[in-house]
């Protein structure tokens, strides 16, 4: 994990989930042709936003219990 402290608003967090999806998405559309190195570069960015993503999240879920 890079960062374990990673703060985001809600809006950030609703971007990333997006972005996340998007790049999923070109893999999907990427492994019916002949280019995996790619469909592998955007599945290392898609799992490196997640887990931002969910640092961010725990975040939260800290906050949210303390309170």
């Amino acid at each position: 994990m890079k960062n374990p402290k990673i703060q985001m608003t809600r809006e950030e967090m609703q971007i990333e989930a997006v972005i996340i999806e998007s790049l999923l998405s070109a893999v999907v559309a990427l492994h019916s042709g002949n280019n995996s190195q790619d469909a592998i570069i955007l599945i290392e960015m898609a799992h490196d936003r997640a887990e931002q993503l969910n640092a961010a999240l725990d975040c939260v879920n800290v906050l949210e219990v303390a309170a």
